[in-house]
């Protein structure tokens, strides 16, 4: 669940970078009904979705004890990047590369 898009928090990036804060984040407290943590290790970087299924925030991190998940808004993640994301009605460049969404990976 979406507790804050407005949360600040301060992260120790090592040798060189050190503390920096990262203000208007998005927070997202684990439903414990549902699931014992939101994310886990290696989760950076996956998209989260609203219930309309809308990409809204990177993920990038989490408290270590899995009660909250933080992302980047992903607005400002595509604005430092300089870079859009496709509307999802407008068919890749290459139609033969699309994947249908109905198919499932093949095993292999």
């Amino acid at each position: 669940m979406v507790a804050s898009v407005d949360a600040s928090l301060s992260i120790d990036h090592g040798d060189g970078i050190g503390m920096r804060t990262l203000r208007r984040q998005i927070r997202i407290d684990t439903d414990a009904s549902q699931s014992a943590q939101f994310s886990d290790q290696g989760d950076s970087g996956s998209v989260v979705l609203d219930l309309d299924l809308r990409i809204i925030g990177l993920l990038f991190g989490g408290s270590s004890d899995g009660s909250a998940t933080f992302a980047n808004q992903i607005v400002v993640a595509l604005d430092e990047l300089a870079v859009d994301l496709p509307d999802a009605t407008t068919p890749p460049a290459d139609a033969s590369d699309a994947v249908p969404a109905t198919s499932a990976p093949s095993g292999g």
